[in-house]
């Protein structure tokens, strides 16, 4: 099945199937895919970065990156960082209007 090598910023996965990531941002070949997994904890958030490359007619991926992809791999672990933070961030309830926010405003005095 073949891919698209287009940047397409973030990509929406479908969270109804627990074998698919709950998101994944791609930029060129290089992907990081977001998993959920619920403990008795609460949710804990997995990324995966991997790199496709195409033999033939027949597409792989790869764990491994060159020099070349480095600051894709910088970027994208950047942005799952700021997603991740965000599904945490509403997941404890403290969102941008959430009491912890309030909380940590400084008080005029």
């Amino acid at each position: 099945m073949p891919r698209k090598t287009e940047t397409p910023a973030l990509i929406p996965a479908p969270a109804a199937d627990n074998n698919l990531p709950i998101h994944q941002i791609r930029h060129r070949s290089i992907k990081a895919a977001i998993w959920k997994n619920q403990t008795a904890k609460g949710a804990m958030y997995d990324v995966r970065i991997t790199r496709s490359y195409k033999v033939g007619d027949e597409w792989h991926d790869t764990n491994s990156f060159g020099y070349d992809d480095l600051l894709v791999v910088a970027k994208l672990m950047y942005d799952a960082h700021s997603y991740v933070s965000a599904l945490r961030a509403k997941d404890h309830g403290t969102g941008r209007s959430g009491k912890q926010r309030e909380r940590a405003t400084p008080q005029a005095s």
